[in-house]
């Protein structure tokens, strides 16, 4: 059969009718297209975005955190030890606050690759030593505040120095992770956006 031996009418409703089929599939093709742009930009606002944020702030302040515990050596020769100390003591207080608070937006971020959860369940176990490490410190500033006897304070603050020590390798591998989470991170939501 052939098309030039058909009237005109059937010519003219096969053509309508295959431009109806094309029109279909394209529709059906933006629909889908525009469902799957749809959740992954709402994947973006609520996982990627609080995810990065969390992250961004947590290293921040591990920073901070870590610049509160060096400045404690900076107060060794003061004569009022128990004043400066117990700054650093408040500020602490506020930075644990802000830590645990931006602590639990990251967990209750889902992780959507393996490689994410790996990397999740990492951070945790350094989060648990880095925290562990500071309950260490923290304890030796309150001791060192309230030590009344001169000859104490030196033995104190080397106990205190060696602690840092033990910390600083903590403090770097948590950061180190921070920065692999926040690249699988970036890079999953840059193909998303591809």
């Amino acid at each position: 059969m052939n098309m030039i031996n058909l009237k005109i009418g059937v010519r003219l409703a096969i053509g309508f009718g295959t431009l109806t089929i094309i029109a279909l599939l394209l529709g059906t093709l933006a629909v889908v297209g525009t469902n799957t742009m749809s959740t992954n930009m709402e994947s973006i606002g609520e996982n990627r975005v609080p995810s990065l944020q969390a992250l961004a702030q947590l290293n921040r302040l591990r920073m901070v955190i870590r610049a509160q515990t060096y400045i404690v050596l900076a107060y060794e020769t003061q004569p009022d030890l128990q004043t400066a100390l117990r700054s650093v003591q408040e500020e602490r207080g506020h930075s644990w606050q802000q830590v645990n608070q931006w602590w639990e937006t990251l967990l209750k971020t889902p992780r959507t690759s393996e490689k994410g959860r790996v990397l999740q369940q990492q951070l945790q176990e350094q989060y648990r030593a880095w925290r562990a490490i500071y309950v260490e410190l923290d304890g030796l500033i309150v001791r060192i505040a309230a030590a009344t006897d001169f000859d104490q304070k030196p033995a104190l603050f080397t106990q205190y120095r060696q602690t840092i020590s033990r910390m600083v390798p903590i403090s770097d591998r948590m950061g180190q992770t921070f920065d692999a989470m926040t690249e699988n991170n970036t890079t999953r939501t840059n193909q998303m956006i591809k």
